[in-house]
């Protein structure tokens, strides 16, 4: 009985460093088909994959999702699929539009996900369309040499006009990676937990877990934010 238990154990650190090791944030940028260029947020954990692209000149961010195994990866959504495999931090393959049914190649390299050199202040005010209720987020941000000095951001949801602004005046933030993490409040016992990531000319200020609602209704959305053009969007 002690064998069996001591087995169970090694092959349960066995799993669990494996899981670990698996383990991928990836900032990517590349092209489909060579000329559509776009960026991407691939993160890799045991054998799921979940990733939100955007084409350059849209700069609408989508979700995807889907599995991986032995280096090979398939994640899509009702829309569309990019499938391939990974070698060491790049990834090539075959994204295919499911409606239309026909491929492209694409191929992505890792971006610049650093926050060290980036510094400036940032002001946007993102809208989502095409949905029930009209969304938008007015976001504010200053950065001196990678370290967040100021953020706030404020999620208004029409036609209730619903506001969520979290409190950051205390700023409170750590970084793991090359993700900054933030932890402020909506309301008097509700939590937001945030990050932000870069790609490139672009951040991604995410909402972590799918916390911070304020009421039945409003929420603090994912929001791109393009450096270069100071322009930014609310993820689909």
């Amino acid at each position: 009985m002690q064998k069996q238990y001591k087995h169970l154990f090694l092959l349960t650190i066995l799993y669990l460093f494996i899981a670990r090791t698996n383990a991928q944030e990836l900032s990517l940028a590349g092209a489909i088909d060579g000329k559509h260029t776009v960026h991407m947020f691939l993160d890799i954990k045991s054998n799921k994959a979940e990733a939100l692209y955007f084409y350059d000149r849209i700069g609408m961010p989508i979700y995807l999702e889907g599995g991986i195994g032995t280096g090979k990866f398939a994640i899509g959504n009702a829309a569309e699929q990019f499938s391939g495999m990974i070698h060491d931090k790049s990834v090539t393959g075959t994204w295919m539009d499911k409606r239309k049914k026909f491929t492209l190649p694409f191929a992505l390299k890792p971006a610049e996900s650093s926050f060290a050199s980036l510094s400036g202040n940032f002001k946007c005010e993102a809208v989502r369309r095409g949905v029930e209720d009209t969304a938008s987020a007015a976001l504010s941000m200053s950065v001196n040499s990678g370290q967040v000095t100021r953020f706030e951001i404020e999620s208004v949801v029409m036609p209730a006009a619903h506001t969520c602004n979290p409190d950051h005046s205390k700023l409170k933030q750590s970084t793991k990676g090359n993700r900054i993490f933030f932890e402020s409040t909506a309301d008097a016992e509700q939590r937001c937990p945030m990050s932000l990531r870069r790609a490139g000319d672009y951040v991604l200020v995410k909402n972590e877990g799918g916390g911070c609602l304020c009421g039945a209704r409003a929420s603090i959305p994912d929001v791109l934010l393009n450096l270069k053009t100071g322009l930014c969007n609310i993820a689909q």
